[in-house]
């Protein structure tokens, strides 16, 4: 049966809780984010387009079973021999 004296207990874990959560947190509600400063030159690679090699013709691990292999393009991640096998064509 819970008595004035549970109620008591529970109040008070309760309190200490809370009390120990906003000191751990401090008073980040208040504080604003430092500004982030851009330049134009952080801008300028943008309209040129990427020369990483990511999307063109490589050599790629195929997704099914991890062999190297030429692919044409980020299009392509499925080697030859596994687009025909019978796995992937049921898929």
């Amino acid at each position: 049966m819970r008595g004035p004296q549970s109620q008591d207990r529970y109040f008070a874990t309760f309190l200490t809780f809370s009390v120990i959560m906003w000191a751990a947190m401090g008073d980040w509600t208040k504080s604003e984010p430092a500004p982030v400063r851009r330049t134009e030159s952080d801008f300028d690679d943008l309209d040129e387009p990427r020369d990483d090699g990511a999307r063109g013709p490589r050599q790629r691990a195929c997704l099914m079973c991890g062999r190297s292999f030429e692919s044409e393009g980020a299009h392509n991640r499925i080697c030859r021999r596994c687009k025909a096998s019978q796995t992937y064509r049921s898929s």
